[in-house]
């Protein structure tokens, strides 16, 4: 029998899996699933240590209890006031809870998840549920919350979601899934009710989905609103699983954050083996390496380039991590992106679709690369809103990405204590008679450590290219929110493109250390008082690329030859 034909959203889905690994569950009425009924006909017998307390005792440990104000009596049942406690008793009272945890534990195990519960009851304080809350969601893939965390209100939600996406912003944004799983019709009203509070936050808030089940976007993060069971449209425990994996691949939905998927679940994995690595019997040769380092900086660099080095090897030709760009899933994101709706787009130009599939999955051959790659990447960011945006835009990101070590405007925020100092790849700019000049550190990496007094720094000038499609450039860097393109500066003779300038190294670290401006901006000044802000660190390798090409024209060598034999014989005689 011939294997089934995968669709790109069966891949897209299988890696999610891979990938997804915990979730939490907040609900005030969480349920073990042994609810039964009335206690059988059976007389107990009081444990032995019941004997030796009174009754005052028992009395006053009782009315020490706290309670929240605006709670129902433990063990008192309260009259629904509204339709949406049309479920079952209101929180704090006995009965059969909204959500059974047994039949959800064991839906998300079967989808290999861990799920934990947190279960607010009417005697904890608002502010540790809040903090416990926030604490487990940063920490699980998924995210479930009860509408109500107290009866017939709630602020506790809204307040707990507030203080979550407030948190992924200060980090840099995360791609996050929340489902509110709730009794509380319309799911509308609910959604709309999250939109208006999170809009009053600052948030920018999308409104999306229907009013069966509607969703909010707020930067990388979706809220999703789910029916429970009972509640007409709704969805039992069991079904939880499948739709957060379903809704999680929506955010997933592309060949960059599979492949991410792909490696980071290919860590987790491995995490415990690099354990094993890192083992405490290595802790002497460290030390003993840190011992003759007359910088310890140093040795934590070299320690975390031990860690990079085997999470390299750990990645590298592991099918699993390749998955997301083999043939296969290739051929099926083009089938599912490019369907008949594109066939005019196509034409326009002048793309066959058959061969912008071939082109993509096959690759190209070497003479057809330079007429048929630019059409196909052309009809590539179709799927994109605004062509000519994507195509300047995108590549640009991505060139930021694979070359930019850190950058002071960069996509992951900064740790907060942490300062730059001028190494090799350090990309500077300063105003000069109204120019605005950007520099390049090239000084070797050994001569920008132990550094005691003044020292002279080299630097390749590096002039500014406006536009991505005129003139070459080989350099994107973020600079007041946009993309700035450099390259070396075109200099006669080429030696000309240095720079020098003198430094005074900080007594306490050895290093030329930037300092911060009110403003957030990182500043190195040189010994003559000028300024330069920090934009960045280029990858190392890229810098000593640069600086190579730079030593290939300061090493050339100069002399006084015979010109017809340095021509070549190309000179006609008279």
């Amino acid at each position: 029998m011939n294997a089934p034909v995968q669709r790109f959203p069966d891949i897209r889905r299988k890696i999610v899996q891979r990938f997804l690994r915990t979730a939490v569950i907040i609900d005030d009425e969480l349920g073990t699933g042994d609810y039964p009924g009335p206690p059988p006909d059976v007389a107990l017998e009081d444990p032995n240590f019941a004997n030796a307390v009174s009754a005052a005792q028992v009395s006053d440990r009782v009315a020490i209890q706290p309670m929240a104000a605006d709670s129902p009596k433990i063990g008192l049942a309260a009259e629904p006031t509204t339709a949406d406690d049309r479920n079952g008793p209101a929180a704090g009272t006995c009965g059969p809870a909204d959500v059974q945890i047994k039949p959800l534990a064991d839906a998300f195990l079967d989808e290999s998840i861990v799920c934990a519960v947190l279960k607010p009851s009417n005697v904890d304080n608002n502010e540790v549920v809040k903090r416990r809350a926030v604490s487990a969601c940063t920490a699980a893939d998924i995210a479930i919350l009860d509408w109500y965390l107290r009866p017939n209100d709630p602020t506790l939600t809204l307040s707990i979601l507030k203080d979550l996406l407030i948190a992924d912003h200060a980090s840099g944004g995360r791609m996050r899934l929340i489902l509110i799983y709730t009794s509380a019709a319309p799911l509308s009203e609910r959604a709309a009710r999250v939109q208006e509070y999170l809009a009053e936050a600052g948030m920018e808030v999308s409104s999306l989905g229907d009013d069966n089940q509607p969703h909010l976007r707020i930067g990388s993060s979706r809220i999703v609103f789910l029916l429970k069971e009972g509640v007409p449209g709704g969805h039992s425990e069991a079904d939880l699983p499948g739709i957060a994996l379903e809704e999680f691949a929506k955010d997933a939905d592309g060949l960059m954050p599979l492949f991410a998927m792909s490696a980071i679940a290919r860590v987790r994995d491995g995490t415990h083996h690099l354990l094993s690595i890192f083992r405490p019997e290595l802790d002497a040769a460290f030390l003993g390496h840190r011992l003759m380092q007359s910088e310890a900086a140093e040795a934590d660099e070299f320690l975390l380039g031990v860690l990079l080095l085997q999470l390299k090897g750990m990645l590298s030709g592991v099918d699993e991590v390749l998955e997301a760009f083999c043939a296969e899933t290739l051929g099926c994101w083009f089938d599912d992106r490019f369907d008949e709706s594109h066939d005019d787009k196509l034409k326009k130009l002048e793309i066959d679709r058959t061969k912008a599939r071939e082109a993509l999955v096959e690759g190209l051959k070497n003479e057809e690369r330079k007429k048929v790659a630019p059409k196909v990447h052309s009809g590539l960011h179709l799927l994109h809103e605004g062509v000519e945006k994507a195509a300047d835009n995108l590549p640009l990101e991505l060139a930021r990405l694979s070359t930019m070590l850190r950058e002071a405007e960069g996509a992951t925020p900064l740790p907060a204590d942490w300062i730059p100092h001028l190494t090799i790849g350090s990309i500077l700019t300063r105003k000069v008679d109204e120019e605005q000049r950007y520099y390049l550190c090239t000084q070797p990496i050994c001569d920008t450590v132990r550094l005691k007094g003044k020292l002279f720094f080299s630097f390749l000038l590096l002039s500014e290219n406006e536009k991505p499609n005129s003139g070459a450039f080989w350099l994107a860097v973020r600079k007041g929110g946009k993309d700035l393109l450099l390259r070396s500066k075109k200099a006669e003779p080429p030696a000309a493109a240095r720079y020098h300038a003198l430094f005074d190294a900080d007594a306490d670290k050895n290093k030329i250390i930037a300092t911060r401006t009110d403003t957030g901006e990182f500043v190195f000044r040189d010994s003559d008082g000028h300024e330069y802000t920090w934009l960045g660190d280029l990858d190392s390798l890229k810098a000593q690329r640069a600086v190579t090409d730079l030593a290939s024209n300061l090493a050339r060598v100069g002399m006084n030859e015979f010109e017809w034999l340095r021509l070549g014989g190309t000179l006609k005689q008279s």
